[in-house]
């Protein structure tokens, strides 16, 4: 409803350094954009999975964003998990992109190979090597338009773990 508003602010964030941002709805949205179309220019689409092992930062919100007007689905998963649990989850799950960061692409990489629906890995925050799109560069020169994908109230967009108390983890597919 606010996206619009240059000067509405949505989002003030701080980092473990001091490092601090503010965003405006205008400014998620717009990013927002951007991102979804680097995802539909990495091939994804409608229903696919896009995992997120990223801790609590401003790309996280733009990402849910931009996977949900995709009518992508993502797939949130602690920065703290360790690779037995990302590869479980992001293989039952199908995800073929993933987001990390530096705090957590050693833990992806530690199970990559038996990732077999994983095509895509994006880094923020500094998460950069050989293999993985930067967040900024992949959304640089993409538009920052994007006509949303229009989705009903019990489509599916989300897939969350059950902690596995009575049995093995349960993707939880919701709308």
């Amino acid at each position: 409803r606010w996206a619009a508003d240059r000067s509405r602010f949505a989002l003030y964030w701080e980092d473990e350094s001091g490092a601090t941002a503010k965003y405006t709805f205008w400014d998620i949205q717009r990013e927002a954009n951007r991102l979804s179309n680097a995802l539909a220019a990495l091939g994804v689409r409608r229903g696919d999975r896009v995992a997120l092992i990223l801790p609590q930062r401003p790309e996280m919100a733009i990402a849910y964003l931009a996977i949900f007007q995709m009518g992508a689905i993502a797939l949130p998963l602690s920065h703290l998990f360790g690779p037995e649990a990302l590869e479980y989850r992001m293989e039952f799950a199908g995800a073929s992109v993933v987001f990390v960061e530096p705090t957590t692409i050693a833990n992806l990489w530690a199970t990559r190979d038996k990732l077999a629906h994983l095509k895509h890995v994006i880094g923020v925050g500094g998460a950069s090597e050989s293999g993985v799109h930067a967040y900024e560069k992949l959304i640089e020169k993409s538009s920052p338009t994007f006509s949303c994908v229009d989705t009903l109230a019990n489509d599916p967009a989300l897939i969350i773990y059950t902690s596995g108390t009575t049995g093995p983890l349960k993707g939880a597919l919701e709308a």
